[in-house]
């Protein structure tokens, strides 16, 4: 199956460990910093292509996504023994701009309903005063003085 090709960014690419060569293969640990849509198998297999010769992925680990590292995550054994505290919905969408509406426009995005564009931004999580979240919207595409449902919660 051929991947479709798309422009990735790699921010940071550095080897790890020493160098093995085991059974007559090479192996090698990198650790890598990319941008979304990056397919690390794809990356290792273009490494191998770029050093003349054949190569896969034997293992993968993600310590960081989004702004969630690894270290900060629970095991599933925590959550088996309920060792573990859940962060609210609020604090968790904290990279989106946040507003706080009024009786009113709470009840037009509980309902999924257009409201009025009045924000700078293209995507916006809009909260009751309990701080309690309602709603992302983003700019509806046919008319940009409106905001649209983008997910309700």
């Amino acid at each position: 199956m051929k991947l479709p090709i798309r422009e990735v960014i790699i921010d940071d690419l550095k080897l790890v460990d020493d160098l093995i060569i085991e059974n007559n293969n090479l192996k090698f640990k990198i650790k890598c910093i990319v941008s979304k849509g990056t397919y690390i198998r794809s990356l290792a297999r273009d490494i191998a292509y770029q050093l003349k010769t054949a190569g896969y992925l034997s293992s993968l680990e993600r310590t960081k996504q989004g702004k969630y590292k690894l270290e900060e995550c629970y095991s599933l054994e925590d959550v088996e023994n309920n060792n573990f505290k859940l962060i609210s919905l609020y604090e968790a969408l904290n990279d989106f701009k946040r507003i706080e509406v009024d009786d009113v426009l709470a009840f037009k995005i509980r309902n999924g309903q257009l409201i009025n564009n009045l924000f700078e931004d293209n995507k916006i999580v809009f909260v009751d005063q309990d701080k309690n979240v309602l709603a992302i919207y983003q700019t509806y595409h046919k008319d940009k003085n409106k905001m649209k449902p983008y997910l309700m919660l």
